[in-house]
Parts: C-alpha cells; sequence; structure tokens
C-alpha cells in the first residue's frame, strides 16, 4: 500500500505537475487484441502533455522509479539491492500494462455484456432521485 501511494504521489500528482504530463489513460475506440497490446505498451513509455502532444512518458517512468527507490527505506535490507529495486520497477510497470489492457477493453465489455441498462447511474430526471428532498 505505502508503494502504490508513493508511486500515485510521484507519478500521477508531483512529476506529472512539474512537467505538465497528463498521466490518464485514454482507451482506444474499437481496438484489435494486438492493437490493444501495443497501444497499451505504448502508452507505458509515451503520454500526452497538457497541451495534447505527446511525449515522453516522464511521470510514469520516473515516478514508479522513485517510489521504489524509497521502498528502500522501510523495505528489509535483503530488498534494499539495486537488483530487487529494478526487478520491482519492472513488476510495476508489467501489472501497469496489464492494467491498460482492462482499461483499453473494459468499455467494449461493459457494451457487450449490456451492462449499461443496469442503471447504474440514477436518471436525474426519476422521481426516485438521491437528491429528491421528500415533500412534508
Amino acid at each position: 500500500m505505502a508503494r502504490s501511494s508513493s508511486n500515485a504521489f510521484f507519478g500521477t500528482f508531483l512529476i506529472a505537475s512539474i512537467v505538465h504530463d497528463d498521466p490518464r489513460f485514454f482507451p482506444q475506440n474499437r481496438p484489435s487484441f494486438w492493437g490493444s497490446v501495443k497501444y497499451s505498451a505504448k502508452r507505458l513509455v509515451v503520454t500526452r502533455k497538457d497541451s495534447g502532444r505527446e511525449a515522453f512518458n516522464t511521470s510514469g517512468i520516473v515516478g514508479t522509479l522513485a517510489a521504489e527507490t524509497l521502498a528502500n527505506v522501510y523495505l528489509p535490507v535483503s530488498e534494499q539491492t539495486g537488483a530487487k529495486t529494478a526487478e520491482r520497477f519492472g513488476t510495476d510497470l508489467a501489472w501497469r500494462f496489464a492494467g491498460n489492457m482492462f482499461k483499453n477493453y473494459w468499455p467494449t465489455i461493459f457494451h457487450s455484456m449490456n451492462l449499461q441498462r443496469l442503471k447504474v447511474i440514477p436518471d436525474p430526471g426519476s422521481p426516485n432521485h438521491p437528491n429528491d428532498v421528500p415533500k412534508s
């Protein structure tokens, strides 16, 4: 949990703010499997800037590395080696790739399972909307 929080702090907030990266993942419109693999891998090293243009994913790479380096402060001595830090860094990137694949396909899965009919978000025009105040 500490590593994940550190990664979010460094990668999503601090470094992204300094270098003006937009760390969000934008899914493809109609992904093919190999196209999705390529896109998900590319998004590990390429991101959008605040201006909308593509650039090196400084916040994603340096932020993850900073979080794993910080982890050496509280992990056991046997985990505080350069090799173990590099292994954790690589594992983090692999999980991010898997997350990108899921995020890329989630809209397709959501619609193919017809989940939009579940009305997860209440209709603001319905009489039972949660923001409605009962009349007395």
